[in-house]
């Protein structure tokens, strides 16, 4: 942490109450909004800027670029939330019943926000929040489903396995796989 970070320790546990009630205010007052007015920085700025008369300077700048990335956060689950969770996945029809099976445990957690599913690097990567309690149960759900990606062929969901020795790796069987990921 900088010092000036360090600095501003003190200041942002004291305006912590005002800088959280400007945040929901944004988020209450924009909510009939597009996703894209929502995030520019032109009306979010001022409108946060007005709740802190009080300060002045880089500390004024500093407390309301805090609130300004939380209240973009915010609009950002928001929308995520709002998408259907068909919407969110990137990856071939082979995989699918691993995200449906991760999402079954996901859905049964308490501020489970699912934000995507793709392949990288040639497994499964599974992109979510949830509150704390529920971290345990997501993790273990995730990590099947990353370590049954590497035996499923990311096409067809038949039994298949990890090719490619250079940067480019993809999961497949041998029918997928074909001659173009013949790395042996």
């Amino acid at each position: 942490m900088s010092d000036f970070q360090t600095r501003m320790q003190p200041i942002l546990a004291t305006e912590r109450p005002r800088m959280t009630a400007a945040v929901d205010d944004y988020i209450c007052q924009t909510a009939g909004m597009s996703i894209h007015d929502r995030i520019k920085d032109t009306g979010r700025k001022p409108f946060l800027m007005e709740r802190f008369p009080h300060l002045k300077g880089i500390t004024k700048a500093y407390v309301v670029a805090q609130c300004s990335m939380s209240a973009t956060r915010l609009v950002h689950e928001q929308h995520l939330a709002s998408l259907p969770d068909a919407d969110k996945i990137f990856c071939e029809d082979g995989w699918r019943s691993l995200v449906d099976r991760f999402l079954s445990v996901g859905h049964q957690q308490r501020g489970w926000l699912f934000k995507s599913a793709g392949e990288k690097w040639g497994g499964l990567e599974l992109r979510y929040a949830c509150d704390p309690v529920g971290v345990d149960a997501c993790r273990t759900a995730e990590k099947e489903a990353f370590e049954a990606s590497l035996q499923t062929c990311e096409k067809c969901g038949n039994s298949g396995r990890l090719r490619g020795k250079t940067q480019w790796r993809k999961t497949l069987c041998d029918v997928h796989a074909g001659k173009a990921w013949d790395d042996e």
